[in-house]
């Protein structure tokens, strides 16, 4: 269970881990009674708090945003030292507008992931399904902001 709740944070395990557990809430459904399904939430709630920061209130969150970026940039560097292509976001040179990153990494990761979670018997996170629409929203505002200003 440890090496699975490990890989369970990778995201190239990711939108296969919330797609079996859609496909679950929508047939079967969950039973923590079954070493499978109790396996696959285990994982993904730490998953879900592994990518947690989107979820925090506005203040919090973007304390962290810049340490994460500086992390993803270095990916980046050492990607371009080895002769790798650099990961989408990750290239300090070339760098993906804030507002455009942080939207996509939540609306395509984050948000789903919550959500799919939050559809699981006993799993209430409406707080932080509210604050993530509410941190979307920032963005998508700075967002408008950034473009009317490149105008």
């Amino acid at each position: 269970m440890m090496v699975n709740n490990i890989l369970a944070t990778d995201m190239e395990n990711h939108f296969g881990s919330v797609s079996t557990l859609s496909r679950k809430l929508e047939t079967t459904g969950v039973l923590m009674a079954n070493s499978e399904d109790a396996t696959l939430i285990c994982g993904m709630m730490l998953h879900a708090a592994d990518v947690s920061n989107p979820a925090k209130k506005w203040e919090y969150y973007t304390k962290w945003i810049d340490l994460v970026m500086q992390e993803f940039y270095r990916q980046g560097d050492r990607e371009r030292e080895v002769g790798m292509r650099i990961t989408k976001g990750y290239d300090r040179e070339n760098p993906t507008p804030q507002s455009k990153f942080q939207n996509g990494f939540m609306a395509f990761v984050v948000q789903p992931l919550y959500e799919c979670l939050h559809k699981t018997e006993y799993l209430d996170l409406s707080v932080q399904l509210e604050q993530i629409n509410d941190n979307l929203a920032i963005w998508a505002k700075r967002a408008l902001e950034e473009e009317s200003g490149m105008s």
